[in-house]
C-alpha cells in the first residue's frame, strides 16, 4: 500500500511540476529551498537562526531615521560579494540621499550597479529589469545575485508628480504607493522562488501621532503598513545608541593597533522569520575611520559581536539568549571575562579584546561548528555554484512542457508542415 501511495504522489508531483515548475516539490525537498550563502559570524547565524543567508527570498530591514538601516543593507551586499556574488544591484529610491562614501567604504573592492529612481514605478522597473536580465543570462542558476531597494517609500508615485506639475501642489489622499508596492511585492517575491537571488529592502519606522494600531507596537508605523510586512521572509529591526564614541585602540582583522576611530553600537532584532525562530537579538559595533589617504573605512565588527553573544549564552541570566543546552555549550568552549577582556583555554587566548576572541573562535572551525550546533542553529544547504538539482529538474520539466504546448498536438504539427510545403 505504501508503494502505491508513493507512486501516486510521484505522479502528482510530476504533473504539478509540468504546470508550476520549481514551485511544486515534496516535503523532503523543502529544506533545499532554503539554500543560501554561508554565514561565518556566530552572531548572524544566531540572528537568522540559520547557517545561511537564504536566497530566493525577501529580507526587510527597518528602523527609525538615522538607525543605519541603509548601511546594514550595504553590509549584507558585502557578505554576498565575499561569497563570490558578481551581480550586485542597488536601487536608490530616496532621490539621491544615499552616502556614496559609505557605500564605497563597504563595497569598495566589488563592482555594483546603482540605479537612482525618481518614482516608485521607476524603482519597480529597475528591480524587475535586473531580475529578468539575470534570469535570461543565467538560466542554469549557477551565479548569485543580490538586489537592494533603499528604500521602500523613498519616492512618490508618478500620479503625484503629474499632480504637482499640473496644480503646483499635491492633494491629501490615501498613499497610492502602498497599493502599488504591495501589488508589486506580491508578484515579485513569487518570481524569486528557486533562483539564487537575494532581495533586500529597507523601510522606515516613524512615530505616528494618529494611529497606534500597527504591528510594531504603540506609537510606530512603517510606510505601507502590514501589507509590506506580509511579503518578507525575515524582518530585521535596527536601533542604535544615540551618538558614536571615539576610541584610539582599534581591534581589526584579529589584531589591536593604534588607530583613532568612531564606534557606534547597533542593536538588531528579528521581529519575523519564516526560516527559523524570531525575536533573536544581536548587538554589533560599526566602526569607521579615515586612512592616511583620507579614504573612509567602515567596518562591522561581527567578531566582537560573536564574543559578546557567546559570553551571554554561556553565562546565562535573566536576559541571556535562550538555548536548549547551556551546559553543552560550556563544555565545547570555556570563556571568562574580566575587565572587558576575554580568556579561553579551549581557544588558547588570554585577556584579549572581544574582537580577538571572536576572531579566534571563527578561526577554530571545529570548535566554531560545535558551538553553532550547541546553540541550535538550523543547518541548510550552502550555495556551491548551482541550485539543488531537484529545483533545476522541476524548472526544466515546466520549460519542456511549455515548448511542447507551443508545438501543438501531432495533428497541429502535421498541418503546420503541410502549410509550409505549399
Amino acid at each position: 500500500m505504501a508503494e502505491k501511495k508513493s507512486s501516486v504522489l510521484q505522479s502528482m508531483l510530476l504533473s504539478a511540476q509540468e504546470r508550476f515548475g520549481e514551485r511544486a516539490y515534496t516535503g523532503k525537498e523543502s529544506d533545499l529551498y532554503l539554500t543560501g550563502i554561508l554565514l561565518k559570524p556566530l552572531s548572524l547565524r544566531w540572528l537568522f537562526d540559520s547557517n545561511v543567508f537564504p536566497v530566493s527570498k525577501l529580507l526587510r530591514i527597518y528602523g527609525e531615521p538615522r538607525s543605519q538601516k541603509s548601511t546594514l543593507s550595504y553590509e549584507f551586499m558585502r557578505l554576498f560579494g565575499d561569497a563570490g556574488c558578481e551581480v550586485l544591484g542597488y536601487v536608490e529610491n530616496e532621490s539621491g540621499k544615499y552616502s556614496p562614501s559609505m557605500l564605497k567604504s563597504i563595497l569598495g573592492k566589488y563592482e555594483y550597479l546603482i540605479t537612482n529612481t525618481a518614482t516608485c514605478e521607476e524603482a519597480q522597473m529597475a528591480l524587475n529589469g535586473m531580475r529578468k536580465e539575470f534570469q535570461r543570462l543565467c538560466p542554469d542558476r549557477d551565479k548569485l545575485a543580490c538586489f537592494v531597494l533603499d528604500s521602500l517609500f523613498g519616492t512618490s508615485s508618478e500620479d503625484k508628480h503629474k499632480q504637482l506639475n499640473k496644480l503646483d501642489h499635491t492633494e491629501k489622499s490615501y498613499p497610492v504607493e502602498a497599493n502599488k508596492w504591495s501589488s508589486f511585492l506580491q508578484t515579485y517575491t513569487a518570481e524569486l522562488l528557486g533562483w539564487p537571488i537575494a532581495f533586500i529592502m529597507t523601510n522606515h519606522a516613524k512615530l505616528d501621532i494618529n494611529d497606534t494600531r500597527s504591528f510594531n507596537g504603540p506609537g510606530q508605523r512603517t510606510p505601507g503598513g502590514s501589507a509590506q510586512h506580509f511579503h518578507s521572509a525575515v524582518d530585521i529591526e535596527v536601533m542604535r545608541e544615540a551618538n558614536p564614541h571615539q576610541f584610539v585602540e582599534l581591534s581589526y582583522e584579529g589584531k589591536v593597533t593604534k588607530q583613532p576611530h568612531m564606534r557606534l553600537k547597533l542593536f538588531l532584532k528579528t521581529n519575523k522569520s519564516s526560516i527559523g525562530s524570531d525575536n533573536r537579538r544581536v548587538q554589533v559595533n560599526m566602526l569607521f575611520w579615515n586612512d592616511e589617504n583620507n579614504q573612509q573605512t567602515t567596518f562591522f565588527d561581527w567578531w566582537g559581536a560573536d564574543a559578546v553573544l557567546f559570553h551571554a549564552m554561556v553565562s546565562g541570566g535573566d536576559n541571556a539568549p535562550i538555548i536548549g543546552n547551556r551546559k553543552a555549550l560550556r563544555d565545547v568552549c570555556d570563556v571568562d571575562v574580566e575587565g572587558g577582556l576575554f580568556t579561553s583555554k579551549a581557544l588558547g587566548v588570554k585577556k584579549v579584546t572581544p574582537h580577538e576572541f571572536g576572531w579566534a573562535l571563527q578561526a577554530n572551525k571545529e570548535i566554531f561548528e560545535k558551538v553553532s550546533f550547541a546553540c541550535g542553529v538550523k543547518e541548510h544547504p550552502v550555495f556551491n555554484g548551482q541550485m539543488p538539482q531537484c529545483i533545476k529538474d522541476a524548472a526544466k520539466r515546466k520549460k519542456e512542457t511549455k515548448e511542447e504546448e507551443k508545438k501543438g498536438s501531432p495533428l497541429d504539427q502535421f498541418a503546420a508542415e503541410q502549410e509550409k510545403g505549399r
